[in-house]
């Protein structure tokens, strides 16, 4: 009897197949101007949630969130300006 071990050994092969086509096929509907954006990833799902947020709408509800986060930075002591540089391009 195979066992549960084996069994996603032995499966993850299809599912890896499956999941570079559908990549594949999501790529086919991407402009060439953006493929350099997406040509590491293997995962459909993660693909999707980049070109996602890539092409997001700027509504009333995106806008309050990043003003939150613009609100919630705090001046550190000792932190280098590269810091909060880095913290204000991660929003």
């Amino acid at each position: 009897m195979a066992t549960r071990k084996n069994l996603t050994k032995i499966d993850a092969l299809p599912w890896k197949v499956k999941h570079l086509k559908a990549v594949a096929y999501i790529r086919g509907f991407i402009d060439t101007s953006l493929y350099n954006n997406f040509n590491d990833e293997t995962d459909p799902d993660v693909m999707c949630k980049k070109i996602g947020t890539m092409f997001e709408t700027n509504n009333a509800l995106n806008r309050v969130s990043v003003f939150r986060k613009i609100l919630r930075l705090r001046y550190q002591d000792g932190l280098s300006m590269a810091g909060i540089s880095e913290e204000v391009s991660a929003l």
